[in-house]
């Protein structure tokens, strides 16, 4: 059998980023869902609620919802495109993942009834509240938070929100939430909330990304053919070096 030198292309590893957004620069609001049957696609019914209380067009904001099977409502959430500076979205185009940071905890939550989540980070302090058992938020508010802001601003803001959300039986002050990409080849998010950290699919989560939605379900569709021809390509290499 002749030698055969055979080299396979290198895979260049492309950056991969998660951007993780300010709470309190979106407004928050539960709505309620017809089902797909009675209301049309849950995504549609989204957008007829955004565009009835939003105080921009659909098209000059970034946003997002969450929602699980039969639940019945869906917490939607946007932000007028210019509250973020040129700076502050460079980089979002080849990201992984871009939503607020309450998103964070929402994908695997699944908290009792009248549960408020107190989520604080260096920017403010967001209450996450579940007025039922779905794991589904029926109201989220964030207040802001200044550089020089000590512990008596941060408990006093705390105060509020949990006062603002209103019926909480059961308050849970939540550690550090991180979230960070998966591993090369993999289309995860790791979620870290104290020395727990959770594998979450990219699909599972992506209805809460604000980039455009059109946009984001073709780039993944590219990435799924991408990664398929790829598969196909060293297969055909292994099996011409092994003939």
């Amino acid at each position: 059998m002749s030698k055969l030198s055979l080299k396979l292309p290198v895979l260049q590893a492309r950056p991969r980023d998660v951007v993780v957004l300010p709470d309190h620069r979106f407004f928050v609001r539960s709505i309620t869902l017809d089902g797909e049957t009675e209301g049309g696609p849950v995504r549609d019914q989204i957008e007829l609620a955004l565009e009835a209380v939003a105080p921009f067009p659909l098209g000059q904001m970034l946003w997002g919802y969450w929602t699980k099977p039969d639940c019945g409502h869906a917490l939607v959430f946007a932000a007028y495109r210019k509250r973020f500076t040129t700076e502050e979205m460079e980089g979002w185009g080849e990201a992984e993942w871009v939503a607020p940071h309450f998103g964070a905890v929402l994908a695997t939550a699944n908290p009792a009834a009248a549960t408020t989540w107190i989520l604080t980070t260096a920017d403010g302090v967001t209450a996450v509240h579940f007025g039922d058992d779905t794991g589904v938020p029926t109201e989220v508010r964030s207040v802001a938070l200044t550089a020089e802001a000590g512990d008596p601003e941060i408990a006093a803001a705390r105060e509020h929100l949990i006062k603002a959300c209103g019926g909480s039986k059961a308050v849970e002050d939540l550690a550090a939430v991180t979230v960070t990409a998966g591993e090369p080849g993999t289309d995860e998010l790791l979620i870290g909330r104290g020395d727990v950290v959770e594998k979450v699919e990219v699909d599972q989560v992506q209805p809460m990304d604000v980039r455009d939605h059109e946009e984001l379900t073709a780039r993944r569709r590219a990435r799924v053919r991408d990664m398929w021809l790829w598969r196909t390509l060293v297969a055909s290499l292994v099996a011409l070096g092994l003939a």
